[in-house]
């Protein structure tokens, strides 16, 4: 008993079945919108930081200026209690302390007691020289920044706050004479509750208009990337289903061979193929005395039947002429396939007592050409060769209801019970007789798929 041939669905690269439409959208969102939401996040990273490092070097630039005219103010003032400040050797203890309430007196008269608690001064050594709290003055501090400062002369902002508190920043200015060298270094304390809403403003006007500009674009494009992929489902469903049509029309080879064709060249092939040949007994008295629409049912019905029989067996149906049907079957238990096929195919005709006509059917296994056969024009894609004649043959010499095929094609169907002992034929074409073998599906003989 042989079960009914399964053909395996073709799939393409993605998993899916080979007609599936292309999966653009979830290729953009897999591959490209995350690459474009990272390319959001680093536009506003750079300008964030760009605007962060403009902001910063603004500062300092008033920082430094801030601090020239403290200075200022301060030789401006008393010239010799400068010149007493910028001199101090820590090696000699603390700085004077009538020079600190001098130093303290100037910088109130000038800052006010508010300004001046935001202010301290060290030395090249990192003493202070002068701070609001007194208690600091004396005491030193090494911490990197003021020592990178004091080393190159270049104002630094530092956003951790003194001593670990953060809600204030720091900026140390250095006080360099006419060569570069550093004299004193000013630290500026300014609160973080002021700083920061400048900050925000500044960075957010920098960053977030540029951001929402390429976010606004980045959800254009889904947009346009959604309505791409609606566009092509819609045409590869409509593509398919005009397939779907041209498959009742055509064989599957021919659609196969179209599919593979480069630059419109099909390409023909040699190929092993077991042929399927059929036609109806009589047609032509019949057709004569009948009405065109009648012929036409009938030959409907019959064609549905084998066709169905065809295609669950595993044969390729290559072209239906008038009452007769050409089928090819291919694979290594084609030939096999091809007589389970038949054989079904007569046995539920058989059953069918509303067919005037029965059929005959002929099967012979050999070489054939499958190619585009026509000018370019108007062609058609079909089986060629001698086997095919031979199948026609082979039907030709059959009765109604027969199965016609050569010893062979039985053999190389493993010999399948219910045909007939050999007998010799001449077949038009072949110089040599045919061994012909026949069934008819007798109580000894029904096969079915």
């Amino acid at each position: 008993m042989l079960r009914a041939y399964r053909e395996p669905v073709r799939t393409d690269d993605s998993g899916g079945s080979g007609e599936q439409p292309f999966p653009l959208q979830r290729q953009f969102r897999r591959h490209i919108l995350p690459l474009l939401l990272a390319a959001v996040g680093v536009l506003a990273g750079l300008a964030a930081w760009t605007t962060l490092r403009l902001t910063s070097d603004l500062y300092l630039q008033a920082a430094q200026q801030y601090a020239q005219m403290v200075v200022g103010r301060v030789q401006q003032e008393d010239p010799q209690l400068w010149e007493t400040v910028i001199t101090h050797d820590p090696r000699t203890g603390v700085l004077n302390p009538e020079a600190v309430s001098r130093l303290r007196t100037v910088l109130i008269a000038f800052l006010g007691e508010e300004r001046l608690a935001r202010l301290k001064l060290f030395d090249r050594h990192g003493q202070v020289l002068f701070s609001f709290d007194p208690e600091d003055v004396g005491t030193f501090e090494l911490n990197d920044i003021l020592r990178e400062v004091t080393a190159t002369g270049s104002p630094r902002i530092s956003f951790d706050g003194e001593d670990g508190k953060t809600d204030v920043y720091d900026s140390y200015v250095a006080i360099t004479d006419e060569t570069g060298a550093t004299q004193v270094v000013m630290e500026l304390f300014e609160a973080a509750d002021y700083v920061n809403p400048l900050l925000i403003r500044t960075v957010a006007a920098a960053a977030v208009p540029p951001a929402l500009l390429l976010l606004g674009l980045v959800i254009l494009l889904s947009r346009l990337v959604a309505q791409a992929q609606r566009e092509i489902d819609s045409r590869t469903g409509a593509l398919t289903a005009l397939k779907r049509r041209l498959e009742t029309l055509v064989s599957s080879h021919a659609l196969g061979a179209v599919e593979k064709a480069a630059d419109n060249a099909v390409v023909s092939r040699v190929m092993d193929a077991a042929l399927f040949y059929s036609d109806v007994v009589d047609f032509t008295g019949y057709s004569e005395s009948q009405p065109p629409q009648e012929v036409v049912g009938f030959l409907n019905d019959l064609m549905t039947v084998q066709v169905e029989e065809i295609q669950r067996f595993g044969g390729d149906v290559d072209k239906m002429i008038g009452d007769a049907v050409l089928a090819v079957f291919e694979g290594t238990d084609r030939a096999e396939r091809a007589i389970a096929c038949a054989q079904s195919v007569l046995t539920i005709l058989r059953a069918r007592s509303d067919l005037p006509r029965a059929i005959r059917i002929g099967i012979h296994d050999g070489y054939v050409i499958a190619g585009a056969i026509g000018p370019a024009q108007r062609r058609d894609f079909t089986v060629i060769g001698d086997s095919v004649n031979v199948a026609a043959r082979l039907c030709g010499l059959g009765d109604a209801g027969e199965l016609v095929t050569d010893s062979p094609t039985v053999a190389r169907a493993g010999h399948p019970a219910g045909f007939s002992p050999p007998e010799e034929q001449m077949v038009r074409g072949r110089s040599e007789p045919v061994r012909v073998r026949r069934w008819r599906g007798d109580a000894s003989g029904t096969v079915t798929g």
